[in-house]
């Protein structure tokens, strides 16, 4: 069902705040770009040409470092090339 979602609406952008271990399952067919290093942000990559990020929930997490993380990781793959899965 997340695949066909993906598929169907293109987003630009994917946030998981689930932790890598929840979020493995939907990346089967993306491509991971790099592991980040960072506190909170696991992964990062394309889901065919979207991009993701895949986050530790927020709560309790320090509001504007874990915001920095994600925003940067997301800046990060604007500069990698595009998925070899879309167009």
């Amino acid at each position: 069902m997340f695949n066909l979602e993906v598929e169907l609406y293109k987003p630009k952008r994917l946030l998981f705040l689930t932790g890598v271990d929840w979020a493995r399952p939907f990346l089967s067919k993306g491509r991971h770009i790099s592991k980040p290093e960072c506190r909170y942000v696991e992964d990062r990559g394309f889901l065919e040409d979207t991009r993701y990020v895949v986050a530790r929930h927020p709560q309790g997490k320090p509001e504007k470092e874990w915001t920095r993380e994600v925003i940067d990781s997301f800046e990060f793959l604007l500069t990698q090339e595009r998925s070899p899965f879309g167009a």
